[in-house]
């Protein structure tokens, strides 16, 4: 293959000039022509031996980095764990069930084995209200708000006066005639305690 040493561009054989440029061709233009042939050559041999050598370092290297990444990973779990539970623990809360369905249960006993005075209903409608409020936020960050609060305290207070008014009441009538209203004043304490564990356990973090 010859190439015109002034244009650079492919000869046929057997021409003595150049059909593209006009350059005349000598023996001495045909020795540049194959030095700049075997030249180009040399370097596109040189190329693709390079392009081997650096996909074959390529492929070589990557076991270690494969290596050196998967460690990385085995490690990154424990440290964004240790973050996402850190994330967790300071905005996710759990809710008193134990404690809520104690509550309830005691509002129940409360409402079956008491006489449907103003006060024990009045201590059973806040109790449904709580427990709407409940349910309705049970998927907020913190299902118990400031009101949520606010109620349960207002029906602690009223709970502790009708747990005072039957005290006074078994006081005067005697502790044999007042079989009823003792059993009453043991449920007023137990739903007094319990209101007081969901106003400590409301919002409480998990561990």
């Amino acid at each position: 293959m010859k190439f015109c040493p002034n244009c650079g561009k492919e000869l046929p054989d057997g021409v003595k000039f150049c059909p593209y440029c006009g350059y005349k061709l000598t023996k001495e233009s045909d020795e540049i022509t194959k030095e700049k042939s075997k030249n180009m050559t040399k370097g596109v041999t040189k190329s693709l031996q390079e392009l081997k050598n650096l996909k074959k370092a390529t492929q070589e290297a990557k076991p270690i980095h494969k290596s050196g990444s998967e460690s990385f990973d085995k490690e990154k779990p424990l440290r964004d764990g240790s973050d996402v539970e850190s994330v967790e623990n300071s905005g996710k809360y759990l809710l008193p069930n134990k404690t809520i369905a104690l509550y309830f249960i005691l509002n129940l006993i409360l409402q079956a084995g008491s006489s449907s005075s103003d006060e024990v209903m009045g201590i059973f409608i806040y109790t449904w209200i709580v427990l709407i409020i409940i349910f309705l936020r049970r998927n907020k960050e913190k299902p118990f708000n400031w009101l949520l609060n606010i109620i349960i305290f207002l029906q602690g207070i009223l709970v502790f006066s009708v747990g005072m008014m039957t005290l006074d009441y078994i006081g005067a009538a005697g502790a044999g005639d007042s079989l009823g209203a003792i059993i009453g004043l043991g449920v007023l304490a137990l739903l007094f305690i319990t209101i007081l564990l969901l106003l400590y356990q409301g919002n409480r973090s998990k561990q």
